[in-house]
């Protein structure tokens, strides 16, 4: 059995998880103004862009109103590749580069972190595009633990 990049889904109980954070910080930092303006909902869904040993690739840049909504977004992105533009951005206070997808003028894809060399997020670049035409869509989402942020610092990593 051949493994390659996956889509996959994670759902939160609601906006206010404390899971939702982090990704959240990391997609402002990315989009700066462009951010998505997170809006009270039910089961906000995202997707990520895995490789086949699981490393993340990349993310949704928005937050949807749940999974087949999370889904469809990611199909229509996988089907819009070829008009996808690369945006470079730089976290001026701390140096490093990043970059998101934008397709018809809006971000749909998000670097899954921050590189610290133009050499890297290129390749970083290439590297999802190229798993993006060939990933297998999840058919459902996990949902995501709804921890405090106290009890994911004790977490055991």
């Amino acid at each position: 059995m051949t493994v390659q990049p996956r889509v996959i889904f994670t759902r939160f109980a609601g906006v206010e998880n404390p899971e939702l954070g982090p990704w959240l910080a990391h997609v402002s930092r990315v989009l700066g103004k462009r951010a998505p303006v997170v809006v009270k909902m039910a089961e906000p869904s995202v997707w990520q862009l895995v490789s086949a040993n699981n490393r993340e690739l990349a993310r949704s840049a928005a937050i949807f109103a749940g999974f087949r909504a999370a889904s469809d977004a990611a199909a229509a992105t996988v089907a819009s590749l070829d008009s996808a533009i690369v945006r470079p951005v730089v976290d001026d206070a701390r140096g490093l580069q990043g970059w998101y997808l934008a397709i018809d003028g809006e971000p749909v894809v998000v670097c899954s972190r921050w590189y610290l060399a133009d050499r890297e997020r290129s390749q970083s670049v290439n590297l999802a595009v190229s798993s993006l035409k060939v990933a297998v869509l999840g058919d459902g989402a996990r949902l995501a633990p709804n921890r405090s942020a106290k009890e994911n610092s004790l977490r055991v990593r």
